[in-house]
Parts: structure tokens; C-alpha cells; sequence
């Protein structure tokens, strides 16, 4: 069969498919991100791409307009390679690295003084420790063995009983013991009396001994490079899940897994992996070999695609997630691309929906540490929800959709430059938007989407139900077949030529979702008796959660009626709590105890949850003494 070139633009990468190939599959084999939504069905139509040169076929659609056929814009999941292609990418939709998303979440480490390790009162003490040794060169007097000798100079630094040598080092320690003079640096990845030498080098020269925390998220893979002698954070950065080509909720890739197979799906996220090891590596100046422990935190459909073990029997009922706590594995079996010898350890979940990640959040926030009566919420496509304190916690999991993140809307797109981020309405009713860079707007992110909701809804052109009032007067308001459309920004006066609107669907999904993580709430709070007015601290998790207005998140009944000042964003807390795994064998020590005495809430065998979210599912509540002075 023949095969063509495709070019995608604006990054130049080029990736050689068989005719035939949709665009979406040869971006994806290019490490391209395209946003789809509905996972390559031709739904949501928002893979978008403009055909700059040569022939693809594309089934009808009333997704896109004449014009935007006439301009030569496809969708990508629907449009085939039939010659050589130069397709150029939505700016929306380029690259992570203009987001504000993770990487400013990295920055804001920096800036906190968290680039070094900060355990809040924990031990540095990382699993693998990197160990200085000076030892004595052999005599005729002392004539021991060069494992021998190793073994004892580690025994009197550790304390360990037990020394092994990993079996792919054990044939190098001679040469790299006499080239070194004798005075060696080793990694000893360590366990309960027990210690394996993974990586000897000589001290002299010897670049930083690396390791990585890595956040796997559904939309997003973050990682941090730090340096395991010194816990400082040596490099950071983050990416788009490359799974998003398959769906981007995790019950369309589990479902893509079933189809298709899980090692498709766990190649794309150790690509994604890779790809920032490799940036990072460069950037901090040392090789994929001096990286020597790996930790992940994600949730465990996320952590199992990655593992290569398949999901599926978590969402069929009693919905078991696949593997809570994984072993100690080597990083390279597993795909990575680190040193032979590097230990992969990965957050252990609680159980069912609720996985590592939000452990790590645990971790994070200090919730398992405190005597105070404490509320996490994770928010994200699934939100996580824990309440407890040091003696006790509940967890439960609820699925939101895509909403906050900007997905399934009309007009949605990721946090990158020139999403709306912030929208109010001005004193004649005009909207007034701020984009993320300040460049012109083409569409609108989660933030500003919860923004606009709350905006409308104070303003009267929403109702407690959630309905466009087809009785106010604003002429930004229309009505196709019943249903109205509120346009923010005209396509005159977009980035993209295209208008930004809000349409009743949207608001829909955006109730929807907020109702998700007020009844998951509910639930669990009622579940121990316990009225929010008693909670001390509530914590707000994931990247939406740092650009959360707290006023209009309670305005429209997301969050419950707590004091403003209780409540504190911990940033990626499955990236910080990863980092704590991996630096301190007391965070790691705790970890499991989180895991293992946390009870789990399972939602859908809950009766009171659909009740709860019924009643969530108005402006704020149905119950509007709740939230006593966030109504209009």
C-alpha cells in the first residue's frame, strides 16, 4: 500500500502513514495533539484542521460550514490521507507549552520555595539514597572480594543488613571500582533490612543522581526532575495526555482499550513520559542513565493503561479497580526510558475510582496528618472527594464530564493562550472577557465557562433552573428550536473567525457537573453526620482548582456553604504528593496507610447519590437556605 509524508504545521514534524489513514491517527503517530472530544466518532467536531496542500477525503458532515469547507478546514478523525499533506493545527490546539495549565503550576512550585524538597515536617529520606563511598583498595593483607568490600562500606553507612547487587551492575563493579580509585557514589534502593545496589559511579564529575515524579492525569502528564542527593527540583514541564486521541474520559478509553487493546494506549502515555524526560534530561544537563527511581501517581484507570494492564473490569459492576497498590518494577521494563536499574514506584490507590492520585493529594494537603475536620476535592473530568482527619477518612469518586477543562462545549477549549478565563458582565450587560495571554479570544476554558454561568445567572438571563429567560431583554441572547445561544464574542471580533458562544447544551453539562461534586459531597458528609458548617479546612485539587472563583463557584451551588477563608488550592496535589513519595520514606510509610485504612464510598450502589444530585441540578440548589447570599 502506498504511503505519504504528512507535514503538520505550525511545529514541522512530518510522519510518514499508509493512504488511507485518518489525520487524527497520523497526529497521533506524530505526537500530535488534536483535541477530540468524542475520541474519533465525527461528533463533537473538534478536531479541526486547515489542509494547507494535497488530497484527503472527508464524508459529509454538518459540522463544518461551506466557508469553512471552502478554507480547506477538515476534521481530522474523518478526513483521509490520499497524497503528500501539509496540515496546519489549530492554534487552540498546538501545544501544551503555550497553556497556562500545568507548566504554570510548575513555575508556582518555584515561586512557593517548593522546588526543593518541602515534606511539611517529613524526613528527607528517598528510598534510593545515594551513598558517598570511600573504600579501602585491596592488599595482601586484605584480600575480599570487590563485592565484598562494597557490600560492607554500604552495611556501615545504612545499617541494612542484607546487600544484593542488581545482576546487570554486578559484572562492571570491578572495572568501575578501580577506574574510580575507589571512591564511588552507589544508589541503594532501599527496603526493610534489605538494600540493592542499582547504579555505581565514580565521585569525581558525577552529574546529579536523577529521579522523576510524574503526575499522569486524563488530560494532562506532568513531570518534575529532581535530584535524589539533595531533593532539589533540578526541572519541570508537562504535556496533553496522548490518550485523548482514543477519548477524553476514561470510560472511552477503557472502552478503546477493549477494542483495540491496552499496549496502544500504554504507548501513547510512555511517549508522553519520555518525551519530557528526554526535555528535562537536556535541560538539567544529565543522561537518561543517571536517572534512577521513577514515581507515578494517577488514577487507576490511568496508572493500569500505563502499566499495560486492562481496565475494563472497573466499570462493570462491583467495579474493582485493577491493581490499588502495584509492586516495586524496573522503570526501563516498563517502557521508560531511564537507567536499566531505575525502581518504578507507583502511588497505591484506595480503591475503586479513588487511585493513587488522590492518596497523593492526601499526602499533599496534610489532611491525614491534622486533628481538623477536613474536606478534599479534586476537581476534574472525575471528581475525587475526601473528608476525614489523622483518625479517620472517606473517599468516594463521581464522574463530572469534561466541562471544567473546557471540553464538550461549543465554543471550548483548553487553557491555552487566548481562552477566556475570566468573563463578567458589564453595567449595560455587555460581556467583558479576559483571555489567558491577553491575545484575541477563540473560545472559552472551564474557569470561564463557570464564570460566565454564575454571570448569568446573577444577571436574570438564567434561570434557577438553568434555562436561558427567553423574557430578557439582552440582545446577545437567541433562540434556535427553543433553546438558547448567548453569543460572548462575535466572529468579527474572535481569534479564529469564528463567533464564541454559550449555548443551553453547555450550561447543561456545566450544571451537570457541578451537581457531580455537590452530591458527591453531600453524600459523604451525610454518610459521617456531619454538616458543613463544621468542616475547618477544605482543600481544592487540580488544575481547574487554582483559577476557581470561590464567590461564583458557591454562587451556582459547586461548592458547599463553608467560610471563603477555610477553603485553599494545593495546586497538582497527585504531582506534590508523587514528589513526597519519592522523597521521603516517611511520606511513603503514611501513603500506605492512607490506602489501606481509608474507607471507599461507592456511589452508584448509593441510593441517596441521584437524590442528592436532583437536587443539585438548579442555580444553586434546590434548597437555596443553603447557600444564603451566593443566590441573585
Amino acid at each position: 500500500m502506498k504511503k505519504y509524508a504528512v507535514n503538520f504545521l505550525p511545529s514541522g514534524v512530518t510522519v510518514a502513514v499508509e493512504e488511507g489513514t485518518t489525520i487524527l491517527k497520523a497526529a497521533e503517530r506524530a505526537g500530535i495533539y488534536l483535541n477530540s472530544v468524542c475520541g474519533g466518532e465525527g461528533t463533537c467536531g473538534k478536531c479541526r484542521v486547515k489542509i494547507v496542500f494535497g488530497e484527503t477525503r472527508q464524508p459529509p458532515t454538518e459540522l463544518l460550514s461551506a466557508e469553512e469547507l471552502a478554507e480547506g478546514v477538515r476534521l481530522a478523525c474523518r478526513s483521509s490521507v490520499h497524497s503528500y499533506l501539509t496540515v496546519e493545527v489549530p492554534k487552540e490546539t498546538a501545544d501544551l507549552e503555550t497553556a497556562r495549565g500545568q507548566a504554570e503550576a510548575c513555575r508556582r512550585f518555584r515561586d512557593h520555595g517548593e522546588s526543593d524538597f518541602n515534606g511539611v515536617g517529613r524526613e528527607f529520606d528517598p528510598p534510593v539514597t545515594i551513598l558517598p563511598l570511600s573504600l579501602p583498595p585491596p592488599t595482601l593483607e586484605d584480600n575480599r572480594d570487590d563485592l565484598d568490600r562494597l557490600a560492607r562500606a554500604v552495611r556501615r553507612q545504612t545499617g541494612i543488613g542484607e546487600i544484593t547487587v542488581a545482576p546487570t551492575l554486578l559484572p562492571r563493579i570491578p572495572l568501575i571500582l578501580r577506574e574510580a580509585g575507589w571512591e564511588v557514589s552507589a544508589a541503594v534502593d532501599r527496603g526493610e533490612n534489605r538494600g540493592e545496589v542499582i547504579a555505581l559511579r565514580p565521585i569525581k564529575n558525577a552529574p546529579p543522581a536523577g529521579g522523576v515524579a510524574v503526575d499522569i492525569g486524563t488530560t494532562t502528564v506532568a513531570v518534575h526532575l529532581v535530584d535524589l542527593a539533595s531533593g532539589k527540583t533540578l526541572a519541570s514541564a508537562a504535556t496533553y495526555n496522548s490518550q485523548i486521541a482514543r477519548g477524553e474520559d476514561v470510560i472511552k478509553r477503557i472502552i478503546s482499550s477493549e477494542e483495540e487493546g491496552v499496549e496502544p494506549l500504554a504507548e501513547a502515555v510512555r511517549g508522553d513520559i519520555n518525551n519530557l524526560i528526554i526535555k528535562l534530561s537536556r535541560e538539567a544537563g544529565i543522561a537518561a542513565e543517571d536517572i534512577l527511581a521513577v514515581t507515578a501517581a494517577g488514577n487507576s484507570t490511568m496508572i493500569a493503561l500505563f502499566l499495560g494492564i486492562t481496565p475494563r473490569q472497573i466499570r462493570r459492576e462491583p467495579y474493582v479497580a485493577p491493581l490499588a497498590a502495584p509492586p516495586t518494577l524496573r522503570a526501563a521494563g516498563a517502557g521508560l526510558r531511564v537507567n536499566e536499574n531505575a525502581v518504578l514506584d507507583c502511588v497505591p490507590g484506595i480503591a475503586g475510582w479513588v487511585g493513587g492520585d488522590i492518596t497523593a493529594g492526601i499526602l499533599a494537603s496534610g489532611l491525614n496528618r491534622s486533628g481538623e475536620l477536613s474536606l478534599l476535592i479534586d476537581i476534574g473530568t472525575n471528581g475525587e472527594i475526601v473528608v476525614g482527619n489523622r483518625d479517620w477518612m472517606l473517599a468516594c469518586s463521581c464522574s463530572a464530564g469534561p466541562a471544567f477543562e473546557g471540553s464538550g462545549i461549543t465554543s471550548g477549549t483548553r487553557a491555552v493562550a487566548g481562552a477566556i478565563e475570566r468573563f463578567s458582565l458589564g453595567d449595560g450587560g455587555d460581556p467583558l472577557w479576559e483571555t489567558i495571554g491577553h491575545e484575541p479570544p477563540i473560545g472559552i476554558c472551564g474557569s470561564g465557562l463557570l464564570d460566565a454561568v454564575a454571570e448569568l445567572f446573577r444577571a436574570g438571563i438564567l434561570g434557577r433552573d438553568g434555562r436561558f429567560n427567553p423574557d430578557h431583554p439582552t440582545n446577545r441572547l437567541a433562540f434556535e428550536d427553543g433553546r438558547g445561544i448567548f453569543t460572548v464574542v462575535g466572529a468579527g471580533e474572535s481569534g479564529n473567525r469564528r463567533p464564541i458562544v454559550i449555548a443551553q447544551a453547555d450550561i447543561d453539562n456545566l450544571v451537570r457537573a457541578k451537581a457531580a461534586i455537590y452530591a458527591g459531597v453531600s453524600v459523604l458528609l451525610k454518610a459521617v453526620d456531619l454538616d458543613p458548617g463544621r468542616l475547618e479546612r477544605v482543600f481544592i485539587s487540580g488544575g481547574f482548582g487554582r483559577y476557581l472563583d470561590i464567590e461564583r463557584a458557591r454562587r451556582i451551588g459547586l461548592l458547599p456553604a463553608v467560610a471563603p477563608e477555610k477553603i485553599s488550592f494545593i495546586g497538582n496535589g497527585s504531582l506534590r504528593g508523587a514528589k513526597l513519595f519519592l522523597l521521603s520514606r516517611q511520606a511513603r510509610a503514611e501513603a500506605a496507610r492512607i490506602a489501606g485504612s481509608a474507607t471507599y464510598l461507592e456511589l452508584s450502589a448509593n441510593h441517596n447519590f441521584m437524590e442528592e444530585y436532583g437536587r443539585a441540578m438548579f442555580l444553586p440548589h434546590t434548597d437555596v437556605e443553603k447557600f444564603d447570599g451566593n443566590s441573585n
